[in-house]
Formats: C-alpha cells, sequence, structure tokens
C-alpha cells in the first residue's frame, strides 16, 4: 500500500478513487449540462424549471445510492421509493427523495460536450467518460504498489444499453457488456490498470502499433511496470512469440498456455500429441523454455 486509511471505513477505501478531483469534476460538468440543456430547450420540461445546482454533498448521497441499488435489484427505479409494504426501502428515503435523484440521474454528467474534437481525442468513443476514467485509473496506480506476480485477462461489465462496441463472451457471468482489458494483482485481484475495448474505435499507444490487439494490450497493460522483475500470468488469447521476446527484453517474466498453430512457433508443438501430464523434454524456443505439458505451457 502507498496510503494509509481507517480499515474499518468503506468510505475511506473508496475515497482513495473517487477523490475530491473526481467528484468536483463531476459537479461542475452536471451543473455546466443543465445549464447547455435548461438554454437549448428553454425549460420546456417542469423539473428542469426547478433545478437547484448540485453539491459535493448531493453527488456522494447519488453515487452512494447508485451503488446500493447495485446491491438490493429491483425492476425499477421509482420501487426504490415506494411506500408499499411488500416493496418499500424506507431508507432511501431517508437520504434523498426520489424527485431529486431522478433530476441529477438526467444531468448527471463527466465532460463538456463543447469542448470534444473527434479528430484530436485520444479515444472518441469514450468521450463521455474519459477524463473521469483517466484520472481513476491513475488512482488506482497511485494508490497502491502490486506484488510481483499478476494476471491479465479480459472483463465483462454487464451492459444493456445500446453502444456499438457491445460484445458477447459466453464464458463470462454476463453474456453482454463493455469488455475491458485488465492488469489484476494474482493474490488479490486488485485492479491496477484496465483498457476498455471498444472495437475498431479502441486506439492504443502508436509505439506498438506493429504489434497485434492481442500483444500490444499486454504491452500497454504492464509499461509502467516493465523492468522492474515482475511476473504475469494470462492465457492463449494473449500468448505469442512476439509478446515473449519484448517481455524478456523489458525484465518481464510471462508464464501462460500458447495455442500450437500461433504464428512462429515450431512445428513440433501442432504435431506432437500429449497425454494428460505427460511431458516433452525441455526445448529453447528463441530464448524460452518450454515444458511441453499438454496445454503446452511455456516459462520463461
Amino acid at each position: 500500500m502507498k496510503v494509509d486509511v481507517e480499515r474499518d471505513s468503506p468510505l475511506a477505501y473508496l475515497q482513495l478513487f473517487l477523490t475530491e478531483e473526481v467528484i468536483e469534476k463531476i459537479v461542475t460538468e452536471t451543473n455546466h449540462y443543465q445549464e447547455q440543456q435548461f438554454a437549448k430547450l428553454h425549460a420546456t420540461f417542469s423539473r428542469s424549471r426547478k433545478w437547484e445546482l448540485v453539491t459535493k454533498e448531493d453527488t456522494w448521497q447519488f453515487l452512494g445510492l447508485i451503488i446500493l441499488q447495485g446491491v438490493m435489484g429491483k425492476p425499477l427505479q421509482k420501487w426504490y421509493w415506494t411506500t408499499n409494504n411488500l416493496l418499500a426501502t424506507p431508507f432511501f428515503g431517508t437520504v434523498i427523495s426520489e424527485y431529486l435523484f431522478s433530476l441529477i440521474m438526467k444531468y448527471f454528467h463527466f465532460t463538456n460536450n463543447k469542448e470534444f474534437d473527434e479528430a484530436t481525442h485520444p479515444a472518441p468513443k469514450l468521450k463521455k467518460i474519459w477524463e473521469v476514467y483517466q484520472i481513476i485509473v491513475t488512482n488506482f496506480q497511485q494508490t497502491y504498489v502490486p506484488e510481483r506476480d499478476d494476471s491479465i485477462d479480459e472483463s465483462l461489465m454487464a451492459y444493456k444499453g445500446s453502444l456499438s462496441w457491445i460484445k458477447y463472451i459466453a464464458s463470462k457471468r454476463a453474456w453482454f457488456g463493455i469488455k475491458s482489458y485488465m492488469l489484476c494483482e494474482s493474490s488479490t485481484g486488485y485492479i491496477w490498470n484496465l483498457v476498455i475495448y471498444t472495437c475498431k474505435g479502441t486506439k492504443l499507444n502508436p509505439r506498438y502499433s506493429s504489434y497485434g490487439m492481442a500483444t500490444s494490450s499486454v504491452i500497454i497493460l504492464l509499461e509502467p511496470l516493465l523492468n522492474q522483475g515482475y511476473c504475469v500470468t494470462t492465457d492463449n488469447f494473449y500468448i505469442s512469440l512476439e509478446l515473449y521476446e519484448f517481455l524478456l527484453q523489458n525484465k518481464t517474466d510471462v508464464y501462460g498456455t500458447v495455442r500450437p498453430n500461433r504464428r512462429d512457433m515450431p512445428s513440433m508443438f501442432a504435431k506432437k500429441k500429449m497425454k494428460t501430464g505427460e511431458r516433452l523434454p525441455g526445448r529453447r524456443v528463441r530464448g524460452w523454455q518450454c515444458d511441453g505439458e499438454t496445454r503446452r505451457k511455456c516459462v520463461s
């Protein structure tokens, strides 16, 4: 850890990532967006005419109820404030009214729409969240120093809205959602870095444009940790000889399964049939020792 927090305070941990900078950004842009919409629509909606500037306290209450709604799932938002004895959750009404909650939800914003330039923006498809997303990822990295052993894989966040880059992954708990490449500490699962995948709109570091998406995503996630003796584990989607060679040159170990038909792999990988638990005699492949297990694992 890089910081000290109260062990019994979940809010203290949350505030490590949702810092004052993040909350102030949300407050500013939410109020700014409401002003833009108010001028554009000439206050045609009665609720908009009753708008009062959102404060940091309002924002924390709103976010707290959003998190609680994820724990206590209900089909309709208004049911969280219902007075029906069979459905009621009285706590919600003691924090803020359903009226104020829905009004904040209507104008909740992370960025200034008028400052967006698609030609120069680093990730146009993420324009609505880009600034806050970057701050939070930076907070992930500044708050905690990961242990030596880490893991990289894709994660799927459930999403039912309309986006052009919604992915389907049958092996995930949520079949449909927003895919991210994540670097996590193996022992705790702490997310240290992530890249949100937006299909063709995914813009990675141009320095690694000569590599494929799988290889470049690993390099970008690991870039701040290169040349420090870390060891990363991942699956056969990412593993390739070009990735091994790059990480080896940057003093980073890698361990994972490799597809026998992967480009530049020795022909013996595809031809040799092995039984469960059987090993091949160790062979050197461009500086890497291949132990020949059933899934053809390669270790440094």
